[in-house]
């Protein structure tokens, strides 16, 4: 799982002098509500593809919804 940080909390990770006692407090579970989720391309599961669009939210195809 990765580590998501408040960057008020970059540099204390990023110190190459700091303690593993003092990292592992920067250990907890990051909040919900400053995270959004949604559905991007597919692509993104492809090696090597590195392009804006990774990010770039999507309507998802429904597939057909008809009754018949």
């Amino acid at each position: 799982m990765p580590v998501i940080l408040p960057e008020a909390q970059w540099q204390q990770w990023l110190d190459g002098d700091a303690k593993t006692e003092s990292l592992k407090l920067l250990l907890a579970s990051f909040p919900d509500e400053p995270m959004e989720a949604y559905p991007v391309t597919r692509k993104v599961n492809q090696k090597g593809f590195d392009d804006p669009e990774c990010i770039k939210p999507i309507v998802p195809e429904q597939g057909n919804l008809g009754l018949f």
